[in-house]
C-alpha cells in the first residue's frame, strides 16, 4: 500500500498499489466539521480530505490484518504529491476533532506513531458544515450571504443525512440523491 521506487531509462518511476480510496460524500461535501461533544471546529481542505481518506483506507487495511497501523507521514505526502508538514497538519486536525488518536511507541531507540481511526462518517459526535455563498445585488450594490449549512450522516449506507438549520435550531431530514 504505498510507493516502490523503481528506474526506467534512468529515471525513478514509482509503482502505486491498483487500489481505490473511497472519500464518504459528507466528508467531501464539508468546509468545516465540527465535534458537537467538544465543541472542537476545524477547517477542512481537500488536502485534508484526501489525506484522511488514504490513512484510514491503510488503518482498516491493517486492522482488518490484526496489525497496528503505522505508516510514515512522508510516505502519505509522497503519494499524496504533498508535503509531509501538510500531512502532519492535517493528522493534527482529526486528532483536535477526536477522530484520530495516536499512540507513541519508542523501538531500538526510534519514535514511532500508530494511529487509531474512527469512521468519521458515522461518529455521532461529528457535525459537517459546508457554507453557501449567495451574492445579491440590491440598490445597486452587492450583497454577500454566507450561509452555514449544518449535516451528519444518520443511516449507515448515507442514504438518509440529517440536517440542522443555525438560524431556526431546527432538525430536519433529506434524503440524498442516488
Amino acid at each position: 500500500m504505498g510507493l516502490e521506487a523503481q528506474e526506467t531509462m534512468g529515471r525513478p518511476v514509482a509503482e502505486v498499489s491498483n487500489t481505490f480510496t473511497k472519500i464518504p460524500d459528507c466528508l467531501l461535501a464539508a468546509t468545516s466539521i465540527c465535534n458537537t461533544e467538544t465543541g472542537v471546529v476545524v477547517g477542512v481542505s481537500s488536502n485534508d480530505k484526501n489525506v484522511y481518506a488514504k490513512m484510514f483506507a491503510s488503518y482498516k487495511f491493517h486492522s482488518a490484518a490484526g496489525r497496528e497501523y503505522f505508516e510514515s507521514q512522508d510516505v502519505v505526502a509522497d503519494l499524496l504529491g504533498l508535503e509531509r508538514k501538510t500531512v502532519a497538519s492535517s493528522v493534527k486536525k482529526f486528532v483536535q476533532l477526536g477522530v484520530v488518536t495516536t499512540k507513541i511507541v519508542y523501538k531500538n531507540g526510534i519514535r514511532h506513531t500508530y494511529y487509531v481511526f474512527d469512521d468519521i462518517s458515522k461518529n455521532s459526535n461529528i457535525l459537517f458544515v459546508k457554507r453557501f455563498t449567495t451574492r445579491t445585488l440590491v440598490d445597486g450594490k452587492v450583497e454577500v450571504e454566507n450561509t452555514p449549512f449544518y449535516y451528519r450522516p444518520v443511516e449507515a449506507d448515507g442514504t438518509q443525512l440529517a440536517m440542522l438549520n443555525k438560524r431556526t435550531k431546527s432538525v430536519g431530514s433529506i434524503q440524498s440523491r442516488q
